[in-house]
């Protein structure tokens, strides 16, 4: 989102309207003083007439600044099915997080998301309940809590009223702000001024306000074994992708700003906030992963082949 880029556009509109205004003001001088008095009525219609054509004109383009924006990424979620435990790809983020939410849930919990799970290439219910929930633990944590904090503080009550309907979410790791030992204090979930995340539907997570709106929407994609992603990225893990689950989400993030707000100093402080919102999202793609590991290919390559020489030549 180019707020400076709108806002010449918008300047320039309202310029352009002005002038117009001007010209045709003038005009309506010269035809008020020709016809006026033989033409009332039709005068009179006529300029109502222009009146509202040019009204609704204004409204159109006004609201073509509402531009929608669309940005989506895939996150990768692996599951050891031998050893039963979801496990991290290299250079993936979303594999770590969601390894660490899991670690983190109580035995019971974590029974039941891997007990009903058969090996079958379809992730059981409750895997899939659960992998839904991490990614949901990722967004609030980490796509929309940024260091650098905003105003607006989120309540937890509030936040666990939108919450209820995800049973493995961390409220407390979402909303941060602990003060730990050593007198440092976690990032802190705060929003631009005026923001606040409603109620939405499964899979969905809404931050609204006056100034625009953010949107996530969460899309399962598929479920496979040896899959392109795994396969890659565990070459050189003592792990046989046969034996590894892939579960592949797609996150869409939808954003807007009111266009009747667009030269309003909040909406910076929105822009700034998408700005980092793309920024976070960005470290989680799958793509961002591939390209991290393919710079690294090689210098990998050498060392795991160095150390295969080795190990012939101790063995001779």
């Amino acid at each position: 989102m180019n707020i400076n880029s709108k806002r010449k556009e918008l300047w320039l509109f309202l310029f352009s309207v002005l002038i117009l205004g001007l010209e045709i003001g003038i005009l309506g001088n010269i035809l008020f003083s020709e016809f006026y008095a033989n033409h009332k009525v039709l005068f009179i219609s006529i300029v109502t007439l222009n009146i509202i054509i040019i009204i609704w004109i204004v409204i159109r383009i006004m609201f073509k600044y509402d531009d929608q924006q669309i940005y989506s990424i895939s996150m990768i979620i692996t599951y050891d099915i031998e050893n039963k435990r979801f496990i991290d790809v290299p250079y993936s983020p979303t594999s770590v997080n969601v390894r660490m939410h899991y670690n983190a849930l109580s035995n019971k919990n974590q029974e039941k998301i891997i007990e009903d799970h058969k090996g079958e290439v379809r992730p059981s219910d409750e895997m899939k309940i659960f992998s839904e929930n991490a990614i949901v633990q990722i967004i609030l944590s980490h796509f929309i809590k940024h260091s650098i904090g905003y105003e607006e503080k989120v309540s937890r009550e509030r936040l666990k009223e939108i919450l209820v309907k995800y049973k493995y979410i961390d409220t407390d790791d979402i909303l941060g702000g602990e003060i730990f030992k050593n007198g440092i204090k976690s990032v802190e979930l705060t929003l631009p001024k005026g923001f606040k995340i409603v109620p939405s539907t499964t899979n969905n997570i809404r931050i609204t306000s006056k100034y625009g709106y953010v949107n996530f929407r969460m899309i399962f994609k598929r479920a496979r074994k040896n899959g392109k992603y795994s396969k890659l990225l565990l070459t050189f893990e003592n792990i046989n992708p046969q034996k590894v689950l892939e579960l592949e989400y797609e996150v869409e993030l939808k954003y807007s700003f009111n266009p009747l707000k667009v030269l309003r100093r909040n909406t910076d402080e929105f822009n700034d906030f998408i700005d980092r919102v793309l920024e976070g999202m960005e470290v989680f793609s799958v793509n961002r992963t591939i390209e991290s590991f393919n710079l690294e290919f090689s210098p990998k390559l050498i060392g795991y082949l160095d150390e295969k020489f080795r190990e012939l030549k101790d063995k001779k």
